[in-house]
């Protein structure tokens, strides 16, 4: 974002074994700048799996985070002008294996967090749960208006102003209003069919989404595809 750059380094062991780490970056110069880590970091944490930067502020999912318990995950962010830790997210309602910040996005003081193993539409149906960045508290919960057992929505998310794309496992991805919380529409690829792993992957910027299909076969088995979408329709 602008000239900031952020590098997840989920298998760090500043703070034990896999604790995990991020670094900024200056992108005019390559320079690195600071080293991230939790302030409550712990072995086994993966801080660093994913990362996003909007401004000056970052966020960084730790997945395996333990607070609510084992698996739970949670997110932090930072101020990118000196590194310090704002706030640590969490769920709301969150519980063991739900994999909390799996997935972030931000945009602006908006952040968003996948929780692909969340169970309110069945076993790892999935979720997704949008934060204001400026006081660290949760504005929604996310989920998908069908979802369903093993979906594991939120494996990917994505956000643009006001705008969030959320990606499952079993072929489809979702846009929602980051101001209600209201889910928009529900993308599918035209020419889908099982074992495509549409949705694996989501990016959005202004009105313009793409989602990655990494096992579809156009080109040979597993050659993989990405669509692309117009947000408002």
């Amino acid at each position: 974002s602008g000239t900031t750059a952020i590098v997840g380094a989920l298998l760090d062991d500043d703070n034990g074994t896999s604790s995990g780490s991020a670094y900024l970056f200056d992108t005019t110069t390559g320079t690195q700048g600071a080293k991230l880590t939790a302030s409550d970091a712990a072995a086994n944490d993966y801080f660093g799996g994913s990362v996003g930067v909007s401004g000056t502020t970052a966020i960084v999912g730790a997945q395996y985070d333990d607070d609510n318990g084992s698996g739970s995950g949670s997110a932090y962010l930072f101020d990118t002008t000196t590194g310090t830790q704002i706030f640590k997210l969490t769920a709301g309602d969150g519980a063991a294996n739900d994999g909390f910040g799996g997935s972030v996005a931000i945009s602006g003081t908006t952040a968003i967090v996948g929780a692909g193993g969340d169970g309110d539409n069945g076993s790892g149906s999935g979720s997704a749960y949008l934060f204001d960045t400026s006081t660290g508290t949760q504005s929604a919960k996310l989920t998908a208006s069908d979802g369903g057992e093993f979906d594991l929505f939120g494996r990917s998310v994505a956000i643009s102003g006001t705008t969030a794309i959320v990606g499952t496992s079993l072929g489809s991805a979702y846009l929602f209003d980051t101001t209600t919380g209201a889910q928009i529409f529900k993308l599918t690829a035209g020419d889908a069919v099982a074992g495509d792993w549409f949705g694996w992957s989501v990016a959005i910027s202004g009105t313009t989404a793409i989602v990655g299909a990494s096992q579809d076969d156009d080109n040979g088995t597993d050659s993989g595809s990405a669509y692309l979408f117009d947000t408002t329709t």
